[in-house]
Formats: C-alpha cells, sequence, structure tokens
C-alpha cells in the first residue's frame, strides 16, 4: 500500500489507523459522485495521497475535523476525477442550451457564433455560470450538481432556469445591434 510513503513508523500506524477507520465513508462519498466502483476506490486511495503528502500538519487527535477534512479532500478528488472524464467540449454546449428555447436560440446560435457565446457566458454571474456549464457542457445531471455544489435540487433547477434565461436576454440584445 500507500504508507510505504511515510518514515517514521508512528506516523504511519496513525495513517493506517485514519485509513481503517474512514476509508468505507470516503467510498461512499466517493461513489456518491462518480457512480463507479473502480473510480470511487481510485478517488479513495488518492485521498489518502493527499493526507499522506501533508501528514505532518494535520491534526489527528480532532476526529471532527479530520472527518470533514477527509471529506473535502475526497470530494475535490473525485470531482476532479470526473472532470478528467467529462472533458469540456464546446460543440456540446451549443447544442444542449438550445433544448428549450430552441426557436429564439436556433436564430443565434450556430457553430460561427461559439465564441460569442462562451464570452456571453462569461457575462452571467458566477453562480449561473457554474450551472450552466456543468449541465451542459460537462452533462452532470440535476441531481450531480446538488451533491456537488451542496444544494438543494429545487435551488439548482432555479439557477439554471434563470442562467438561460439570463443568457436569451443577453444573446437577444446582441442581436439586435447587430
Amino acid at each position: 500500500m500507500f504508507f510505504s510513503i511515510i518514515e517514521n513508523s508512528e506516523d504511519m500506524l496513525e495513517v493506517e489507523r485514519i485509513y481503517n477507520k474512514y476509508s468505507k465513508l470516503l467510498y461512499k462519498v466517493a461513489f456518491e459522485i462518480l457512480n463507479d466502483q473502480f473510480s470511487s476506490e481510485d478517488a479513495v486511495q488518492q485521498s489518502f495521497l493527499r493526507v499522506i503528502k501533508y501528514h505532518r500538519k494535520i491534526d489527528y487527535n480532532d476526529s471532527v475535523k479530520m472527518r470533514n477534512l477527509l471529506i473535502t479532500i475526497c470530494k475535490n478528488v473525485s470531482i476532479d476525477i470526473l472532470k478528467s472524464k467529462n472533458k469540456f467540449k464546446s460543440e456540446d454546449l451549443t447544442e444542449e442550451i438550445v433544448d428549450t428555447n430552441e426557436s429564439v436560440l436556433n436564430l443565434i446560435l450556430n457553430q460561427e457564433n461559439l465564441d460569442q457565446l462562451t464570452h456571453n457566458i462569461r457575462k452571467l454571474s458566477p453562480n449561473y455560470q457554474e450551472v450552466i456549464i456543468l449541465r451542459y457542457s460537462r452533462n452532470f445531471s440535476i441531481s450531480e450538481i446538488s451533491i456537488l455544489l451542496d444544494l438543494d435540487i429545487r435551488t439548482v433547477q432555479k439557477r439554471i432556469e434563470r442562467a438561460k434565461t439570463k443568457l436569451l436576454q443577453i444573446l437577444s440584445n446582441e442581436r439586435m445591434f447587430l
């Protein structure tokens, strides 16, 4: 296992104790995000590699902080794995945004306007940008976005709806000035 990285036997025992105590919990956290056994196992392993890298800075005596730290690390690692699986594809973005407002967007969106669309998405607030990108370019479901952002599903749905409305307004305004 990866315990051979640690030089001190006391530190090794401490990390091993933490691994035995929290590995199942971290697997569940990773699996909620990744929905894949092997990727979840990789996420747990990578999480503990990060813990080992900074093991001297970690307070092992505070179990609440330790648990929260491990969960946070595991969530971030899982999201990184998910992102690496779902690379940003700009063509997907234009295809997916059209789903609800086809008639208006079909007049505006095409491959030539992809750069302009990306530019306009950047005009949205960070919260709106985040949900639009996760939903339409990364192909996350609303429930996955809810988990990733730690938001209620209804909040995610409303943000997506508002983001699309705002994006349509921006696109319509630019269309009027062309």
